[in-house]
């Protein structure tokens, strides 16, 4: 017998955490299917050959995992992602999308990154500056890169950026293309003028910036959005004051390829010439720069 879910709504963060909890733990093995936008009443408990219909209650889950029923129903979707989800299974396209999430009694400051069947993943700002909302919140520990039809797809926010560590690490497991929603003020300028063609360039990929624009309360932006490709060129930007909706054709093999070869010229191999044993001072706790 299979515990599984054919539908999507509801159904509750807490029942969703109790299953990923029961799979931590090894008392379960569970299929995390493809999220599923369509609407559903919600069902009743019953059985239909080998398989398991639920409602929607924890005593059924935890049942289900007493009795060793492998059990299967798509990953959780935040409530607030769901307008999101429905335009991009409507439209089949794929988005990345800043938000401030709530975690327990944290705030977050988050990016949720979405396709056509719902949720990829969501990316919680790794580096935070003592401005804004980042007084706030809690910095995500985590560095992941997406598999997507579109190629591997890496996320960082705002100033994350400025830390070339993030961006090559990023780079090291695989991105082709880092999406990177950021809220740059007049005086970061710098950041679209120069970081973003040097985080393309040095580590061969694709950078995909939006920034705001406008103002708020004293607050300024200095815009700029750009796609920028493995080679630095940028490929598509915006104005400093305006929104613009850009686009631009994007080949994941020129973000693999991590050579200049010219045979009988020279030969520079990006990533196969790096020396990680001089690098150790990137991760000592202790250094001569006073923080």
């Amino acid at each position: 017998m299979r515990f599984y879910y054919d539908v999507v709504c509801p159904y509750s963060y807490m029942e969703t955490r109790a299953v990923e909890a029961a799979e931590d733990a090894g008392e379960a093995e569970v299929e995390w299917l493809p999220f599923e936008l369509r609407p559903a009443p919600k069902p009743l408990l019953e059985v239909r050959g080998d398989h398991l219909r639920v409602d929607w209650t924890q005593n059924v889950y935890r049942r289900a995992l007493d009795r060793g029923i492998e059990i299967h129903l798509p990953r959780y979707q935040p409530r607030s992602t769901l307008p999101l989800a429905a335009a991009c299974a409507r439209l089949g396209v794929y988005a990345v999308c800043g938000l401030l999430e709530r975690d327990d009694d944290r705030l977050r400051n988050a990016a949720v990154f979405v396709g056509p069947d719902g949720l990829i993943g969501s990316y919680r700002k790794t580096h935070l500056p003592f401005l804004g909302v980042d007084r706030f919140t809690v910095p995500g520990d985590e560095l992941p890169v997406y598999d997507t039809p579109l190629g591997r797809i890496g996320v960082e926010i705002c100033y994350d950026l400025r830390f070339p560590e993030a961006t090559r690490t990023l780079a090291l497991k695989g991105a082709d293309l880092i999406a990177h929603p950021t809220n740059f003020p007049v005086a970061a300028r710098i950041q679209t003028e120069l970081i973003t063609v040097a985080r393309a360039a040095e580590n061969r990929i694709y950078l995909l910036t939006a920034n705001r624009v406008g103002k708020e309360r004293t607050g300024e932006f200095c815009g700029w959005s750009q796609i920028v490709d493995p080679y630095g060129k940028r490929l598509a930007e915006a104005g400093e004051t305006g929104e613009a909706f850009l686009v631009a054709d994007v080949d994941v093999e020129k973000a693999r390829d991590k050579d200049y070869v010219i045979p009988g010229e020279y030969e520079l191999y990006l990533f196969g010439d790096r020396r990680p044993e001089l690098y150790g001072a990137l991760v000592e706790e202790t250094q001569a720069v006073k923080t």
